[in-house]
């Protein structure tokens, strides 16, 4: 029986809410489908350490006798191509859970370019950013790292009196797995300074002496080997004055006639009572006047990235001081081993001496 329009307009509201009705019905049966309803449960590893299983997939069972060779594994280096060079890259491992209920990392952060040789940084990659980053270390301290693209890159520094050939860093994801990778350090030459120092004692320390520069030690490398979490910094530093390059980075020193360690900084002249800028955001975690350094301040921008100032005739600044970049640290002197006023700038990774040159920009 055919219907008037005046019965079609009264029906089509209740026909338009029935519709409505099934497609949130519809909707509502095709989440269901794609969410896993899997009750949330732990369980405990065999260190006693809570491990939430809610995410992981099913783990390959381990034949007796196999666990070492499961939960360490030795990473040969294959070399990529990269913007900043060839990069070692890390695969996660057969049967490996990857977790992505972590938040991103909000920004990539600017990096050196890749120099893996003795006083360089070489970047790894340790893993992709699908999984949470990793930890790494180097000779046992911990390494800066960060997202570049896709991947968890890690910026090692290398030792200046590091051996060429073949050095690993080991990785650990979520605090289980255990990794090492091996990278290569490659030859690089640095130039032979002689220079003559007035003050004998400064070659040739008497044994006063020895004992200051020996108490002098241990309080340097506390602040050399600072690793603070607090705001990751960008890889890339300002300039902390203007100057001539009086002694680059590596230099092999010989002082008066006998050699000594190489150069583990940059120098740079400048007359006394230059102002030394900070060249980037810091805290400061240590102030001295030592027996061959002078008065010096050491600056922490966090995640193993340290900047120390030699020499100075002045310091500005004291242990706890909070600096934004640009602060005046001190003033350019002439203080412990030195031939004439400049700033010896050294900069640290790792608790290593790289060379300054690879972070600095203009």
């Amino acid at each position: 029986m055919p219907y008037s329009s005046a019965q079609l307009i009264r029906v089509l509201p209740w026909v338009f809410s029935c519709l409505a009705m099934c497609l949130i019905a519809g909707c509502s049966s095709v989440s269901e489908t794609s969410v896993s309803k899997e009750p949330v449960t732990s369980s405990t590893t065999g260190t006693g350490t809570p491990e939430n299983t809610s995410q992981k997939q099913q783990q390959p069972q381990i034949p007796a006798g196999k666990e070492q060779t499961a939960n360490t594994r030795l990473l040969k280096n294959p070399q990529l191509s990269g913007k900043a060079g060839p990069l070692a890259q890390v695969r996660p491992p057969r049967g490996y859970a990857i977790s992505t209920s972590y938040p991103r990392p909000v920004r990539e952060h600017a990096l050196p370019p890749h120099s893996p040789v003795p006083g360089g940084i070489a970047l790894l990659k340790v893993g992709s950013i699908d999984s949470p980053a990793p930890e790494v270390t180097f000779e046992k301290s911990p390494v800066y790292v960060t997202r570049r693209g896709s991947d968890w890159v890690a910026a090692v520094g290398v030792p200046l009196k590091a051996e060429t050939g073949e050095h690993t860093v080991t990785i650990v994801r979520d605090g289980q797995t255990t990794e090492r990778l091996q990278f290569t350090v490659i030859e690089t030459e640095y130039e032979t300074q002689s220079l003559t120092i007035a003050n004998k004692r400064k070659v040739n320390p008497n044994p006063d002496d020895q004992a200051r520069i020996e108490r002098d030690w241990v309080q340097i490398q506390k602040a050399k080997t600072t690793f603070s979490e607090h705001a990751q910094p960008d890889l890339v530093l300002g300039w902390p004055l203007k100057g001539r390059i009086s002694s680059q980075f590596g230099l092999r020193r010989i002082y008066n006639g006998q050699p000594r360690s190489p150069h583990s900084g940059l120098d740079i002249a400048a007359p006394t009572g230059t102002p030394i800028v900070a060249p980037a955001d810091g805290k400061v975690i240590e102030t001295g006047d030592f027996f061959f350094n002078g008065q010096t301040a050491f600056v922490d921008h966090g995640h193993g990235l340290i900047t120390m100032y030699c020499h100075m005739s002045k310091t500005n600044v004291a242990v706890g001081d909070t600096l934004s970049k640009g602060d005046t640290i001190g003033l350019v002197g002439a203080t412990g081993r030195v031939t004439g006023p400049h700033l010896h700038l050294g900069v640290l990774l790792n608790g290593q001496m790289v060379n300054p040159t690879l972070l600095l920009s203009d």
